[in-house]
């Protein structure tokens, strides 16, 4: 059931887990929290949790970086807005050739290494 609050500030908040959220917001009106909120990340893990969803959690050139699903190589360039003609992937420790990019996926603690092409004399 789709429930809606009104948070009292500029925000209509609209969710199947409004209920839980305001519930959420009480608990944390207590003068010991500094603005009567709980931190937004704990209500959006707890929304994830409950919605049945999992990131995909790689690492990318050396530093971690989540995603929303599983992605083949080609979906991870497009969402980083990279040309795909124009780089190298490496893929746990293994190089691919580019027309393997649409068949490759790139799972949970996958390890993802992108270098780029950079021309100059």
């Amino acid at each position: 059931m789709m429930t809606q609050i009104n948070t009292s500030q500029e925000l209509t908040l609209t969710c199947q887990d409004c209920a839980r959220y305001a519930a959420d917001t009480a608990r944390y009106a207590s003068p010991g929290h500094a603005n009567g909120r709980p931190p937004a990340r704990m209500h959006l893990k707890g929304l994830r949790k409950r919605a049945g969803f999992t990131p995909v959690l790689i690492t990318l050139n050396g530093e971690r970086f989540e995603l929303d699903q599983r992605v083949s190589v080609t979906e991870l360039l497009t969402k980083l807005e990279i040309d795909p003609r124009r780089v190298a992937v490496e893929h746990n420790l293994a190089i691919l050739k580019r027309q393997t990019f649409p068949d490759v996926i790139v799972e949970d603690g996958d390890t993802v290494e992108i270098v780029n092409f950079v021309g100059g004399g």
